[in-house]
């Protein structure tokens, strides 16, 4: 038996025979030829051995077909609607204002007039007659978008399985120069002079500036080198400014300070020699938390000129950076301690809002602090704010570590 589900109403009639039934609930899942009985034993005392128990057979059994359907995915590109000026019909597909190659294999059914959904101002733009797009990073408008049309621009990805997706380590920029040179094997063909990058249509197409110059030919046989050189000067193209910065020549600083007290593996303070500024105002855009590294550059040091060993070190996210620096203006001692009269300076850019508008420390009881370049004294041991261990001892003057044990 396969199915499940069925049941029956049953009218008994005179010599307890079955006078009439009402199927109730067909069920499920039975097929053709199987035979059904009822559940239960019977109860009448009259029934002898003669009694036979009442039998259904499945004759036609009925089936439904369906088919389900998956939309798929959307994904969202850039609004690039702030460059509409009524008169440009060019624009560059980007995501996250990188450009999007938008490119399918040889031999592929999918029709890149489909793969996009454009509206402007709202209004669904028909692909072939709005608007041309052959893949890569440009999309062409058949009338340019009036200044001020609102746009939205999806790309139809499918399912995860139909598409992929492949980032391009960027090299060629709009703004360069490319000269198509001389083939090695015909010189027949002049080399043709320098000319701009105007965009990256694609993985392996640029636009460039018009060019009626030397060395055109129809032949694409043989192939030609290409010269590239990156733009050295910032320039106009197309009307627009165009910088010869790239993410090539951003700086790679990576402030450094030393610690300045022992560290366990329960603390979640750290101080170091540094002020807070290094850390938090050396590039844009400026951050609140970062990751660090701590690296402990006396283990396995085995002499001068080893190469052989490696620092151990310890990665932390999530780092926030606290503290300030400036003068100390007053010197004194009592028979607990040293006392420092600590100043932040008139002219500090520590009082300026961007770096923190400090007018005077923030240092508390029990932080640590460095002493630099002092010109009295001629060393001491600095103790703990409870005088139960040395925290430093220092032999020029009083530069060294000490440990607040007290602030007013």
């Amino acid at each position: 038996n396969t199915g499940i589900g069925a049941s029956v109403s049953i009218k008994i009639g005179i010599g307890d025979s079955i006078a009439q039934t009402e199927i109730t609930n067909t069920g499920y899942g039975f097929t053709v030829g199987e035979q059904l009985t009822i559940a239960g034993i019977p109860t009448n005392i009259s029934a002898a051995t003669n009694f036979t128990p009442a039998t259904f057979t499945v004759t036609e059994t009925s089936d439904d077909k369906f088919a389900g359907w998956s939309l798929g995915k959307f994904q969202i590109l850039d609004d690039f609607s702030d460059e509409f000026n009524g008169s440009k019909t060019q624009f560059t597909i980007t995501e996250n204002n990188t450009p999007v190659s938008i490119e399918v294999t040889p031999g592929s059914p999918i029709s890149l007039d489909d793969v996009l959904l454009v509206f402007i101002n709202d209004v669904l733009q028909k692909p072939g007659v709005a608007y041309q797009f052959n893949g890569g990073t440009q999309i062409k408008f058949t009338e340019a978008p009036p200044l001020g049309s609102s746009l939205q621009i999806l790309f139809y990805r499918g399912t995860d399985a139909d598409v992929g997706t492949a980032e391009a380590v960027e090299t060629i920029k709009k703004g360069d120069i490319i000269t198509i040179n001389s083939p090695p094997s015909d010189r027949s063909i002049l080399t043709q002079n320098p000319r701009t990058i105007r965009e990256t249509v694609s993985r392996d197409t640029l636009q460039t500036t018009i060019y009626k110059g030397q060395g055109i030919t129809a032949a694409k046989t043989p192939l030609r080198p290409v010269t590239w050189r990156k733009q050295s000067n910032d320039k106009i193209v197309d009307g627009a400014k165009i910088s010869k910065a790239r993410a090539l020549y951003a700086g790679q600083i990576f402030p450094a300070t030393r610690i300045i007290n022992d560290v366990a593996t329960t603390d979640t303070v750290v101080y170091g020699e540094s002020g807070i500024i290094g850390f938090t105002k050396t590039e844009d855009p400026n951050t609140a938390s970062f990751g660090v590294k701590i690296v402990d550059t006396d283990k396995d040091n085995t002499g001068f000129g080893t190469t052989g060993f490696t620092n151990p070190y310890k990665s932390i996210s999530g780092v926030t950076m606290e503290g300030d620096h400036g003068v100390i203006v007053g010197v004194g001692s009592t028979a607990k301690g040293l006392q420092f009269e600590f100043s932040i300076p008139s002219n500090s850019v520590l009082r300026d809002n961007d770096f923190g508008g400090f007018t005077e420390t923030g240092i508390g009881t029990g932080d640590f602090f460095l002493v630099s370049r002092s010109n009295i004294g001629s060393g001491v041991t600095a103790m703990s704010s409870n005088g139960s261990s040395i925290v430093g001892i220092t032999t020029i003057a009083v530069d060294g570590v000490f440990q607040v044990s007290d602030i007013t």
